[in-house]
């Protein structure tokens, strides 16, 4: 990164802009496949506890991206229309992975979608560090925007956090309830007994 005092002028160029547009295109896609993942697992969870939370969080994620498109038009990126369909069939297909049930959407659904959502909001993150970074380098780019979307992530992470805790209580209750757990290993403990007892012909 040069070390220059940047002016209002200052733009990145030549391979730093290249590959700052591969970037932002990147990051694009992958919003569009967070954001499906976010309003699916709202409309799956909109009558729980959890739905205002995740009502929050699809408003987020579609503001963020709204915000990266406007830098994106500011240096010159058009939206990858193939990284996009790519990102959306990713989530769609793992929509179709095995959850403990065939047709319905479990508990263990929840489970799995928050932590893709973690991972969606921390890779946010990262990009909204890196255009701090870069903001002092190019006026296209603003630090303070940056810098609050930034926060907005971290914010949505604590509270995923909080979700996800709520989501896997709920779906390992046998293992995180005493009662239950002892219950539970009884059973299993008897049934391997029955086993034992009764081998089949």
């Amino acid at each position: 990164m040069p070390d220059t005092k940047p002016t209002a002028t200052t733009e990145l160029t030549g391979e730093a802009l290249n590959f700052l547009r591969i970037y932002i295109r990147d990051h694009d896609g992958a919003s569009s496949g967070g954001l499906h993942l976010a309003r699916r697992c709202y409309d799956a969870n909109r009558t729980t506890s959890l739905g205002p939370r995740l009502e929050q969080l699809v408003a987020a994620i579609s503001d963020a991206q709204d915000e990266l498109r406007r830098i994106a038009a500011r240096l010159g990126i058009r939206p990858s229309l193939a990284r996009e369909a790519a990102t959306w069939v990713g989530s769609a297909v793992g929509a179709l992975k095995l959850n403990g049930r065939r047709t319905t959407y479990s508990p263990l659904s929840r489970v799995v979608e928050l932590e893709a959502l973690s991972s969606a909001v921390t890779g946010q993150l990262r990009l909204w560090e890196t255009l701090q970074r870069l903001a002092p380098f190019d006026h296209r780019l603003d630090t303070s925007e940056a810098q609050r979307y930034g926060d907005q992530c971290r914010a949505l992470l604590e509270d995923l956090t909080v979700m996800h805790d709520s989501a896997a209580r709920e779906a390992f209750t046998p293992l995180t309830d005493p009662q239950l757990a002892t219950a539970h290993l009884t059973g299993a403990a008897q049934a391997a007994k029955n086993a034992a007892e009764d081998p089949p012909a």
